[in-house]
């Protein structure tokens, strides 16, 4: 009977566990990103029609777009509390109450993040849409749940309710849109704006209730900013237009868009409770309420209307047709590794690999043999090279979309057909699912603090993506600047702050020599495609210097690191000397730089240099009496 007393109250208290962490999440707040990718999936099932519409894709997406929302509560409810704005009077007590630790919140954000990205991956596999389209919409709206009240707070400087605006409004619905047909039409765009003003009025409605708190706390809303009247004022305004926009629409396209109308009783009562401070508190809620009806409604009445004005209405055949499955024998199985193996370039790992080993010794040395962490030491490693790969992997499908990569190319996996630019996507995707993964598990373990973790975890990880992606920072001659940035103090400080949990910007020093040399890796690799990259239009540093200059760059980019090694070395230790053992193959590695028959080699030569300098380097400060700069 004791026994399963036990087990009845163990199970009573995870039910109540799981219970606090979804009341943590806000869920009343949730239809604010759940009914604009309905209203999305409602004019994408018009648009295409019953048999194309793919319903796993329509829960994918609302998986992935509930999730990354949730994560978003969950920041907001940490940084709120962190900053000093919650306190016992505020709506969301999680913390203040210590009904969740700090920790708890943060370990919730991050598998709620990691769950969104997870959604996400399949949703990129499964969708018609363009991977590069439906990432840039996907991680829009990520920033956005994070940077609200995370990094700059957009919330605490009276730009949150412009951004609110804009992600669960026309972004949500976009996504939803996109998700399922594969376009970007941007007249969805307009069906959008009624939910998206009712959405912002529930923002508004919940600073203007805190709008004395947040004063206190320094922080400014708009609610702050034009003041009790003029919030009123705004909030009726935001609550009444998509009404004045249903009638408008139901006069000149179809009565069905009189449908939400039926919640406009509820509005008036919800709008009076707003004037006084005594039902203020409840307004924010009531408002939610009042968005979901409102929001199914909508969906109804786009559902049910003969046309949906601004939107292509047809059918669209299926062509694509059904591969079969097929078995593979056990060695076209291996083939098939190795070659997403050699997709991420392996030889040029080691830009990477090697600062994330030094920023790790140096940590040792400073904290001891007792205090580091070998976990953690293997899941950073393991984090920043499959976030490196999933560049590399990027590197190769823009490359290729963008006509750079030829027959004559180093990387010919997509000229080539060894893979298929699904195949490559998917790969690029599938790494950095594992990179986020790695790396909730390493923000669990590190004792460093979760943002200071994110910050310098997601800048790597939108390094490696912009670099290729997005703006293409590669093809505009900031690749450069961006290699020496990243496989260098940024890896090293990454290392150094997952294992001690300290910002030391001192090991940034130790990183200079490292970053150089595989900054020489890139130039050398620009070099041998100059002429190439010339014709496809794109700018790097290697052409806008001529090769007369960039063999000298080359050989300050080699060399500096080693005079360095020998100026430590005096003043402080003869072990920084080690490097020095690999100075005479640096040298035969220049001199193949010099001709154009031996240069095409000389990329991954570097590479191979880059990682023994790098384990030379991590040696020395492993085994050298005193470590400059650094605390021990």
């Amino acid at each position: 009977m004791n026994g399963n007393g036990k087990v009845k109250e163990s199970s009573s208290a995870a039910l109540m566990k799981i219970k606090t962490y979804l009341l943590a999440l806000r869920p009343w707040s949730l239809s604010a990103s759940l009914v604009p990718t309905i209203l999305g999936s409602a004019i994408a099932y018009r648009s295409l029609g019953m048999y194309e519409f793919n319903f796993v894709i329509f829960i994918l997406t609302i998986f992935t777009v509930i999730t990354v929302h949730g994560a978003g509560n969950v920041v907001n409810t940490y940084f709120d509390f962190v900053k000093g704005i919650d306190n016992r009077k505020s709506d969301d007590r999680t913390l203040v109450d210590d009904i969740l630790t700090k920790d708890e919140i943060t370990s919730l954000g991050a598998i709620l993040y990691l769950a969104g990205c997870t959604g996400f991956i399949l949703l990129s596999i499964l969708s018609p849409a363009k991977m590069e389209h439906l990432a840039l919409v996907y991680f829009g709206g990520l920033s956005s749940s994070f940077l609200y009240t995370g990094g700059i707070g957009l919330k605490y400087i009276a730009l949150g309710d412009v951004l609110i605006l804009v992600i669960f409004g026309p972004i949500s619905v976009l996504f939803a849109y996109m998700s399922q047909t594969g376009r970007l039409e941007w007249m969805t765009i307009y069906y959008a704006i009624p939910l998206a003003l009712n959405t912002e009025a529930i923002l508004h409605s919940n600073n203007t209730r805190d709008a004395e708190n947040d004063k206190k706390a320094g922080i400014v809303t708009l609610a702050i900013l034009i003041g009790r009247t003029a919030s009123h004022v705004l909030y009726a305004i935001l609550m009444f237009t998509p009404y004045s926009v249903f009638v408008v629409i139901s006069v000149k396209y179809s009565y069905w868009f009189f449908l939400p109308l039926v919640t406009l009783p509820q509005a008036f009562k919800i709008e009076k409770q707003f004037r006084s401070e005594t039902t203020l508190q409840s307004v924010p809620k009531e408002t939610a309420k009042l968005n979901l009806f409102f929001g199914i409604l909508y969906v109804v009445a786009c559902f049910c209307a003969p046309n949906l004005p601004f939107i292509t209405q047809r059918l669209v055949p299926n062509t694509s047709g059904q591969r079969c499955k097929l078995i593979l024998p056990a060695d076209a199985a291996l083939m098939k590794i190795k070659t997403y193996l050699l997709a991420l370039r392996p030889w040029s790992l080691s830009a990477s690999l090697v600062p994330t080993i030094l920023g790790s010794a140096i940590a040792y040395r400073s904290l001891g043999m007792y205090e580091f962490n070998f976990v953690i030491f293997i899941l950073t490693i393991f984090t920043v090279i499959t976030v490196h790969g999933a560049g590399n992997v990027v590197n190769t499908y823009f490359d290729f979309v963008k006509g750079i990569d030829n027959r004559k190319s180093d990387d010919r996996m997509l000229v080539d057909d060894i893979l298929t630019k699904d195949e490559i996507a998917s790969l690029g995707a599938i790494l950095y699912l594992a990179g986020c993964t790695g790396f909730i598990l390493l923000s669990i373990l590190s004792p460093a603090k979760m943002e200071h973790l994110a910050l310098v975890y997601f800048g790597g990880l939108s390094s490696s993506f912009l670099y290729t992606g997005g703006i293409g920072l590669k093809y505009i001659a900031l690749g450069d600047v961006l290699i020496l940035v990243i496989f260098g103090p940024i890896s090293v400080l990454f290392a150094y702050m997952s294992q001690t949990g300290r910002l030391e910007w001192m090991t940034i020093y130790y990183a200079i020599p490292l970053a150089l040399n595989t900054e020489a890796i890139l130039h050398s690799n620009n070099t041998r495609d100059a002429e190439n990259d010339k014709k496809a239009g794109i700018v790097t540093l290697a052409i806008l210097i001529g090769r007369t200059a960039s063999h000298v760059l080359y050989a300050i980019l080699m060399f500096t690191p080693y005079s360095v090694f020998i100026v430590i070395s005096v003043k402080y230790s003869y072990w920084f000397f080690l490097p020095l053992v690999t100075l005479p193959q640096a040298f035969k590695i220049e001199k193949q730089f010099r001709s154009e028959t031996t240069l095409q080699s000389v990329p991954k030569e570097t590479a191979k240099l880059n990682l023994f300098l790098g384990i030379l380097y991590a040696v020395a400060c492993f085994c050298a009496p005193n470590l400059p700069f650094i605390t021990q």
